[in-house]
């Protein structure tokens, strides 16, 4: 683990702080993933980042396999699960090399999920996991749900866990207490007796391995073996001489034990015993304890039990108690034994009473002591349990019992629950009242053992869910003597199974989010295609018939102005979607200025008109003067009007009307624009400000465009501060757009230059400049950029150089200084950056200090800002305005634009 936490945390980024919550994910963040099979962080599919996300913030214990190798992430509530063995070594590895110990229970599960995406579920599953240097013994309950990603294929599986060991434990050492109880009272003689407890501890392997049952013969100096499992009983003798076990250094402490009443423990059993039992997972006990089994108190011990300690479980106070209570219930069934051997033992201990009847007194009293001993011990276990044990009335159904677990879990004093008839069924839920009591009912009047689910109401309030096993008990004659059982509080596990469904939801709402965006990305993608092809095809077709030289002279005409129409038509798709795309990365900057609306407005109107007078549509304008100028970008309102009545003439018929007011709402300015075109229906006026968004996608529709305008005109509105929305009475009745732009002063996303005039217009206006003698080096790969863009310059005066690389342009540079160089920066070998570097690099005497212009079809406030830090004057973005072009390269001729100590730092676009 250690060698792949390189990286520091800044590397991650602020996705890394957002996935990563809690202590694992301070871990996770120091973790290098690039040497993971999972990659780095920013190749991660969100759907491992919603899952991961979903995980990191839950309490309930979650994990996260993810790819073929089935990678291993988890939560904190995962951390005592996996021990200190494998915590942290899982996070990040391929799941079979970190949890080979389980993999065959596991891996089919998760294998399942992955490859054929069913889900599981399993309650108490044994998993022998390897948590602290062995092998231990535990039960979970697992669900393993598939992830799917965006396309619904299936990427990861999802894992919730609950450890259930304390649990399972619990029910099988009480059914092993139960059982002796049950069994024992069937015993008639000493040996049956023997017999019944040997074959109840031989089925629980799980908490007892082994057991060996001695009892001391009459004269108290032998020990008799009456019993054993686990042990074939020919590898042991059948009697043991106490005196020698007080001297051998292999055989069992039994003289140790009768003389101080109390247990021994022994370790190193494979000295003491042969062929001791192996275990499920191939390992043989190590240490046994050795118990007194005594009929009255500490100083009358009858026998011994062996009793081999678990492997795979810690001799913790619950296991030790049970090992202890497993010894008295068997001291108890050979007491109650009425066997003749056990009549004539007890008439010589009352004849040996009989001559020390003061010591029989004080016997008594430790036998009373040691009774009320053995009370509490059991009394402390039952009540200590994480259950409630209870007892009831098959008759009545009144509980006669109910431990204190009880009272602590759902707060009710225990006097309630049994003297209040019918308490249980009050705390029931109303919901599950009429169910649970009819099974009852019918398990009552069969007979028969039954298990249930049900919700009982606490003190407070809250909802507890329990899993309850009844028990019928019966006398030697069969009848039904009393209701037993035990009720687990399965509350988290309900929780876990509810939060389970839960995400199922959300991943699935998820999945159907992910294929809503690709189908609105597919159709986005027909229509770009669609609005590319068909401006690019006529451009196509006229470029051939001008070709051919057999167009007449107004054909000719016609074609050009066609030629260029849909270039421009290409030209406004471009920008429509490079708008957008700096939208979402936060790019587009606002040139901030003080702006009149009304001539704004006007421009915009003026830029529409030709395509609402070729539908013979009217424009009515009402602009009211007296609003106050705001602060704006004066291009991006001239657009956001433009848009606004773009959208307007193409969907109003023609000999329809339009109408343009601004005027002063409160504190903003408002700019409408209403139509009586074809209106919008009431289920798509919701969407109607959505990027990639039509009414009408199909093939078969009858306005064409992208479905980029209005969303641009949304977040061009809220940029400046202000608010856009629509209204339409119903399709076919006219659509009404309104803009609200505050009065006061918007803060600009980004710092531009604050001048009445935007640079393009200031430079169009100067676009009558000629360029005759100006001395030009055209440095672009593209052959016809190249050539046009050389046939304009010279068109205009210039003298032109073109290269096609950036090393013959810079060789060109050194043999002829030029007055201005225009590069692109986009170029194979070397770019323009490369070129501008050496170009400044050269000195002021061979031509470093040229003034110089990026002309680039890379646009982007970050590309602009590259290229002015190298070297650069002017930023131009392709395709440039010949006006503009001309009017740039007349203001940079004749001067040195360019200085050492700022590199293009008071020059721009």
């Amino acid at each position: 683990m250690p060698e792949r936490m390189g990286r520091a945390q800044a590397a991650w980024g602020p996705r890394g702080d957002t996935l990563f919550a809690g202590e694992m994910g301070a871990l996770m963040r120091a973790v290098d993933w690039s040497a993971t099979p999972l990659g780095p962080l920013e190749r991660w599919p969100w759907s491992l980042c919603g899952a991961l996300a979903v995980c990191l913030n839950s309490e309930v214990p979650m994990m996260i396999w993810w790819g073929p190798e089935l990678v291993t992430l988890y939560n904190d509530a995962c951390r005592p699960m996996l021990g200190t063995r494998k915590h942290p070594r899982a996070l990040g590895r391929p799941g079979r090399e970190c949890w080979l110990d389980v993999w065959s229970v596991i891996g089919p599960m998760l294998e399942r999920a992955l490859w054929r995406g069913e889900g599981t579920f399993s309650d108490d599953l044994l998993l022998p996991l390897d948590r602290h240097g062995r092998r231990e013994e535990g039960y979970f309950t697992l669900s393993f749900s598939p992830i799917r990603d965006e396309t619904g294929r299936v990427q990861g599986v999802f894992t919730t866990a609950a450890e259930t060991t304390r649990h399972v434990l619990g029910e099988r050492r009480l059914r092993t207490l139960r059982d002796l109880a049950l069994r024992g009272a069937e015993a008639w003689t000493i040996e049956q007796a023997c017999e019944s407890a040997i074959r109840t501890l031989a089925a629980n392997p799980g908490d007892i391995p082994f057991a060996l049952l001695y009892l001391l013969e009459a004269d108290g100096r032998r020990a008799r073996l009456a019993g054993t499992t686990g042990v074939s009983p020919g590898v042991l003798p059948p009697t043991v001489e106490l005196a020698e076990t007080e001297t051998s250094s292999t055989a069992w402490p039994l003289a140790q034990v009768a003389r101080t009443g109390r247990v021994a423990r022994m370790d190193d059993l494979g000295a003491r015993v042969d062929a001791l039992p192996m275990s499920r997972w191939g390992d043989v006990p190590e240490s046994a304890l050795v118990l007194p089994v005594a009929r009255v108190g500490p100083g009358h011990v009858c026998g011994f039990l062996v009793l081999g300690i678990s492997p795979h479980r810690p001799l913790d106070e619950d296991y030790r108690d049970f090992l202890c209570l497993v010894t008295e219930h068997v001291a108890l069934i050979i007491a109650d034994a009425p066997a003749s051997e056990e009549e004539r033992q007890r008439a010589e201990v009352l004849a040996a009473l009989d001559r020390q009847r003061a010591e029989a007194l004080a016997h008594e009293r430790a036998a009373r002591a040691e009774a009320e001993a053995t009370k509490r011990r059991f009394h402390d276990l039952v009540h200590g349990l994480d259950a409630i044990l209870w007892e009831a009335s098959p008759k009545t159904g009144q509980f006669t019992f109910v431990s204190q677990r009880a009272e602590k879990l759902l707060g009710y004093p225990l006097e309630r629950w049994t003297s209040e008839p019918q308490f249980w069924r009050s705390v029931l839920h109303p919901d599950d009242r009429e169910r649970t009591v009819g099974l009852c009912r019918g398990a009552i009047a069969e007979g028969r053992d039954q298990e249930l689910e049900y919700r009982l109401i606490a003190a407070d309030g809250t909802i507890v869910w329990m899993h309850d096993r009844i028990y019928v008990a019966r006398d030697r004659r069969g009848r039904m003597r009393k209701l037993r059982g035990f009720m687990t509080n399965v509350s988290e596990r309900k929780r876990a199974e509810e939060e389970r469904a839960r995400l199922l939801v959300d991943m699935e709402y998820a999945r159907r989010e992910a294929e809503t965006a690709n189908r609105v990305k597919d159709e986005f993608l027909a229509t770009l295609s669609h609005e590319l092809r068909t401006p690019l095809g006529a451009i196509l077709l006229w470029a051939r018939l001008l070709r051919g030289s057999q167009l007449d002279e107004p054909t000719t005409a016609r074609a050009l102005e066609m030629i260029e129409q849909d270039a421009r038509a290409l030209e406004r798709i471009v920008g429509d979607i490079l708008d957008v795309s700096r939208i979402i990365t936060g790019k587009l900057g606002l040139q901030v200025e003080s702006v009149d609306l009304a001539p704004t407005i006007e421009a915009a109107i003026e830029a529409v008109r030709p395509a609402a007078d070729a539908k013979s549509i009217q424009i009515e304008s009402v602009l009211d003067d007296p609003v106050t100028p705001i602060s704006g970008d004066e291009a991006r309102l001239r657009q956001i009007v433009w848009n606004l009545l773009s959208n307007a003439i193409k969907f109003t018929p023609k000999g329809g009307r339009i109408e343009v007011r601004l005027e002063r709402a409160d504190s903003s300015a408002q700019i409408t624009v209403k139509d009586t075109g074809r209106g919008i229906a009431p289920d798509f006026l919701p969407h109607v400000f959505e990027r990639f968004r039509q009414a009408d996608a199909s093939t078969t529709r009858a306005q064409g465009g992208l479905g980029l305008g209005l969303a641009i005109v949304r977040h061009l509105v809220e940029m400046h501060g202000g608010c856009v929305y629509a209204d339409s009475p119903g399709e076919g009745r006219g659509a009404t757009f309104a803009v609200r732009l505050p009065l006061l002063p918007v803060r600009p996303l980004e710092a531009g230059r604050k001048s009445g005039q935007p640079a393009g217009r200031r430079e169009a206006a100067r676009a009558a400049h000629t360029l005759e003698g100006v001395r030009v080096l055209l440095v672009e790969d593209d052959v016809n950029t190249r050539e046009s863009l050389g046939a304009l310059l010279r068109q205009r005066g210039a003298r032109v150089t073109a290269t096609g690389t950036a090393a013959d342009g810079l060789r060109a540079l050194e043999q002829e200084p030029p007055d201005v160089l225009i590069s692109d920066l986009g170029m194979p070998d070397e770019d323009g950056y490369a070129l501008i570097r050496k170009v400044r690099g050269l000195g002021r005497e061979r031509g470093g200090h040229v003034p110089a212009i990026a002309l680039t079809g890379y646009t982007g406030v970050d590309v602009r800002a590259r290229a002015l830090a190298e070297g650069y004057d002017m930023h131009v973005p392709k395709p440039a305005d010949p006006d503009e072009l001309t009017a740039l390269i007349a203001r940079l001729e004749g001067r040195d634009a360019w200085t050492a100590d700022s590199p293009g730092g008071t020059h721009g676009e």
